[in-house]
């Protein structure tokens, strides 16, 4: 028996523009039409939205699966509940770094989503990023330049880790008018989850972000900012300490900007150029993420 988009919707759990968007942008069903060109959902229809919505709580993405088989679907869903199960015992952020850090010693990417995903769930949005995804950055870069953790280890996190801070933030409709700021690494450095890491807390704080990635030049930051017309040019640096050729790139991105534009600079490594540019006016040093929270808010 056909189902109605509503019907549909409330069986699976997943909402009706979502519904939509996953057909147009990934075909993941072709529901058939009435006579009238509404749409009409089979059983097997409402199953496989139900599997991709619980597949997606479980922190794969809709991009991964929408091909998937039904059988595959299962399959998965079977492989993902258990450790979904274990991962419900986690309650604290030092528990949620701890289930982290251990599921790359058998590295375990899906596994590593879960955790995270519940610790979204759990703690919600911002303090997941600040308790959870901050020290957890912190710790696998020490662990990996102390050859704690192999190549393949860091990569692995990294890419899960990057995936799960480009996700929009759930329920986060950004006005038309909101502040904009400009993202990045500054040339001379590569490291970008500290720069993810500020973004995704900068959209959940109102701001409008535009992310430009790791490395950029000065000149060309300032003719990205100057074409967004942004409030704010952020810039994360990890890696390395007091480089000269970073320190530059941060002087000159200053002479090259209004004064109306601020700059934050943050990251590890931002203590070592603090001082030899503290005499620069515009620029702010957040000590952490919370203190970056603090100074992005006054400045909306």
């Amino acid at each position: 028996m056909p189902h109605t988009i509503l019907i549909a919707s409330r069986r699976s759990g997943v909402s009706q523009v979502v519904i939509r968007a996953w057909e147009k942008r990934y075909g993941v069903l072709t529901p058939r039409r009435c006579e009238k060109g509404l749409r009409h959902y089979l059983d097997e229809d409402i199953e496989r939205l139900t599997l991709l919505h619980q597949l997606t709580q479980f922190g794969y993405r809709i991009g991964q699966i929408a091909k998937c088989s039904n059988d595959e679907l299962r399959a998965l869903q079977a492989k993902s509940m258990p450790c979904r199960e274990a991962i419900k015992l986690l309650t604290k952020p030092a528990d949620f770094i701890a289930a982290a850090r251990k599921t790359l010693d058998t590295y375990d990417a899906d596994k590593l989503r879960c955790v995270l995903h519940h610790a979204l769930d759990t703690l919600g949005h911002r303090l997941t990023l600040r308790e959870v995804i901050g020290p957890l950055i912190a710790l696998t870069g020490e662990e990996w330049r102390d050859g704690n953790l192999g190549e393949a280890q860091e990569h692995l996190h990294t890419a899960v880790i990057r995936d799960f801070l480009a996700a929009s933030v759930p329920g986060a409709d950004v006005p038309v008018n909101a502040p904009e700021m400009i993202i990045c690494t500054p040339a001379g450095t590569a490291h970008e989850l500290g720069a993810l890491l500020v973004s995704a807390t900068a959209r959940d704080l109102g701001w409008r972000v535009t992310y430009l990635g790791a490395g950029l030049p000065a000149p060309e930051i300032a003719k990205a900012a100057t074409a967004r017309r942004v409030r704010v040019v952020a810039l994360s640096v990890v890696y390395p300490l007091g480089c000269e050729l970073v320190a530059g790139e941060i002087t000159k991105l200053r002479q090259l900007l209004p004064e109306s534009v601020s700059i934050i600079v943050g990251g590890r490594a931002s203590h070592s150029y603090c001082s030899a540019l503290a005499a620069i006016p515009g620029i702010h040093w957040p000590a952490d993420l919370a203190a970056f929270d603090k100074l992005i808010s006054g400045l909306v």
